[in-house]
């Protein structure tokens, strides 16, 4: 990774940080869908959309924490003036925010409008039950 020494650069690299924010989200929320897809429903006394929403936030929070740490670990390395170092902080916690609350809109979204899918019950509780 190139260091990173002037406003330009800087904004380029937070420009490309944001882009794969997004990305990150998208392919944690693709991840989940196909995780309570996975869970099957249980013939009595029906809890498998607990399961379904603990593996849910669990992936919201592996990538979000993925994410962070890797540009606090990786990313904050190759800047190399200080100002600049907390202007890319700046913008690794608007990617967290991105990550987290795009992850549970899409989710949201994604469960009103496939409401009697198994992804739906990690928000609501389904009376659609497949035995």
């Amino acid at each position: 990774m190139n260091k990173i020494t002037t406003i330009q650069k800087l904004e380029s690299l937070q420009g490309s940080t944001y882009v794969y924010a997004v990305i990150a989200m998208l392919v944690a929320f693709s991840i989940s869908v196909i995780v309570a897809q996975m869970i099957a429903y249980q013939p009595r006394n029906d809890r498998s959309y607990v399961r379904r929403r603990l593996w849910s936030a669990i992936i919201c929070v592996v990538f979000a924490l993925g994410f962070w740490l890797y540009n606090q670990l990786v990313v904050i390395g190759t800047i190399t003036k200080m100002p600049l170092q907390d202007k890319f902080a700046m913008t690794n916690l608007l990617c967290l925010v991105i990550i987290v609350i795009g992850y549970a809109l899409l989710g949201l979204i994604g469960s009103l409008v496939f409401r009697k899918s198994k992804f739906a019950t990690i928000f609501f509780k389904s009376a659609n039950k497949k035995k």
